[in-house]
């Protein structure tokens, strides 16, 4: 709390995910700084939940802060649907760049999808098929996550055509879902010729996968119901 005043910040503090819970309910909050190892409800179970609650509507970012510091810590709290790491004790310059970033970007993004698109594939649907967005949604995610990790390894490799082919093609299949951000990065990354602007732009579309896989399975339990 004290560095959060410092730098400016309004900010509540809560006991564990339960109050945390009870305070979404009457409060719209910007950013939330998640300690994983709350007692009663930890971190990752009370992140699951108010992704569960926000559904496609609300996308509250969420930072996690964990006294690990292990890649295997990183993904399991992307995949509880957090957005972003600290690692404990958090530095005030750390901290400062980082929420930085998220409300520059939470000020510039209502949705990371285009729910219009999402709308016009909806109307595709054709009575008793399989549900088509569904298999699109996992068709996207699975393929997009493949290109990125093969277009970190071309640009590590300074593979132009490599480069070429694999951005250009998560472009056109971001811009078919309506992920218009994914779409804008990979176009600026198609054109790159400074290997340190395209690695920055990789760390940004990495980024905005993530945003963009949350979404999307928001989108996928909407579905289900």
């Amino acid at each position: 709390m004290g560095q959060l005043n410092e730098l400016g910040y309004r900010a509540q503090a809560v006991p564990n995910g339960r109050e945390l819970l009870k305070v979404l309910e009457n409060e719209n909050v910007d950013i939330i700084l998640m300690d994983c190892q709350m007692p009663e409800m930890d971190g990752y179970e009370a992140t699951r939940e108010i992704r569960r609650r926000e559904g496609a509507a609300r996308h509250t970012t969420i930072i996690a802060l964990t006294a690990n510091a292990l890649d295997g810590d990183r993904q399991r709290c992307l995949a509880a649907g957090m957005d972003d790491y600290l690692s404990k004790p958090v530095k005030l310059d750390v901290l400062r760049l980082k929420l930085q970033l998220w409300a520059k970007r939470s000020k510039s993004q209502c949705s990371v999808i285009d729910q219009t698109q999402i709308a016009s594939l909806r109307e595709i649907q054709q009575p008793g098929d399989p549900d088509l967005l569904t298999e699109l949604i996992d068709l996207f995610l699975h393929e997009a996550a493949s290109d990125i990790k093969a277009l970190a390894k071309a640009l590590q490799m300074s593979d132009a055509a490599e480069i070429k082919r694999l951005t250009h093609r998560i472009k056109g299949s971001s811009a078919n879902m309506g992920a218009t951000g994914m779409a804008a990065i990979s176009a600026k990354l198609e054109t790159s010729e400074s290997a340190s602007d395209s690695s920055v732009l990789l760390t940004q579309l990495e980024n905005e996968f993530e945003l963009v896989r949350n979404a999307f399975m928001a989108e996928r339990k909407e579905t289900e119901k």
